[in-house]
């Protein structure tokens, strides 16, 4: 397993919330990247697109626990066996300090090997 553990803290507006640009940018590259390290070579590994589901407003600092499996790994290489493109949805809760939900991010990320 590969685990990066993100923390960061966002721009926030004048209603002192996170900017929803920011918060993208916070959870964006980082499945692509571990993927990347993780499969090596003869891998492409690309972004698809992303989407945010906004559940609390997210006050001060909030962390992201991205986590790569075995699972995972073994179900994408499965699954490109013959040079076929798969899509695998990578999901990452961010939380507050309080550990509350504030956001779900769910990241396509296109495998395929070379």
């Amino acid at each position: 397993m590969f685990r990066w553990k993100c923390g960061c803290f966002f721009i926030t507006a004048i209603i002192w919330e996170p900017i929803s640009g920011s918060s993208v940018c916070h959870d964006d590259p980082f499945y692509a990247l571990m993927i990347i390290q993780i499969l090596g070579r003869d891998y492409v590994v690309w972004d698809k697109g992303a989407s945010i589901e906004f559940v609390s407003p997210g006050k001060g600092k909030v962390t992201a626990d991205f986590r790569v499996t075995d699972e995972i790994i073994a179900d994408i290489q499965s699954h490109t066996g013959n040079r076929e493109k798969y899509l695998p949805k990578m999901t990452v809760d961010v939380r507050d300090e309080t550990d509350r939900l504030v956001k779900r991010f769910t990241k396509p990320c296109i495998s395929e090997k070379r």
